[in-house]
């Protein structure tokens, strides 16, 4: 019997042999940064209406997608330079380091993906946002079930209910919208 500690968290940042060829967060973000190239700003501001950065698993990835957002919704130039330079502006709290920073921008250029497909990589990065806020969700039901007194908790599964359906709404935005 498989039990949930057996099961491989195949999004995890530090699983072995990631590739960012093959992730949906790294391809969206080459994608917008091939269209920021040639000052296209149209898709980055489409996607930046309902997908947020915190749909990103992986902070760095979080921390260029602002970026890139910002940077589209005021007209600004999205080339891999000028975005390297508002995330170093930033510090590494908010931004990263010029290293970190000039590295990614070489992995996701390297990447090559076309722009033509940033709905299809916006929609993947919403569904795998959406179920990990699913099994979160889940995760805080159990906890709630072991922790609140019986009497509170039909109310809670009702918020975290309430929680989970604006989620559902959110997701199914995106991919009507976008789609």
């Amino acid at each position: 019997m498989t039990t949930p500690d057996d099961t491989p968290d195949i999004d995890a940042p530090d699983a072995g042999g990631y590739d960012p060829r093959y992730d949906s967060e790294a391809l969206l973000l080459s994608a917008l940064l091939w269209a920021g190239e040639r000052g296209h700003h149209t898709a980055a501001n489409a996607v930046a209406q309902t997908l947020v950065a915190e749909d990103f698993y992986r902070p760095m990835y979080a921390k260029v997608y602002r970026v890139l957002c910002e940077r589209a919704q005021k007209s600004k130039p999205c080339d891999s330079a000028s975005v390297i330079t508002a995330l170093t502006s930033k510090g590494t709290k908010e931004g990263m380091s010029q290293r970190d920073a000039t590295e990614m921008m070489m992995t996701l250029i390297g990447l090559q993906a076309n722009d033509l497909a940033v709905t299809d990589y916006a929609h993947q990065v919403a569904s795998k946002s959406y179920r990990r806020q699913f099994q979160r969700m889940v995760a805080h039901l159990g906890h709630i079930a072991t922790e609140a007194p019986e009497d509170e908790l039909f109310a809670c599964l009702v918020e975290v209910g309430k929680g989970q359906r604006k989620a559902w709404e959110r997701y199914r935005r995106l991919v009507s919208e976008t789609g």
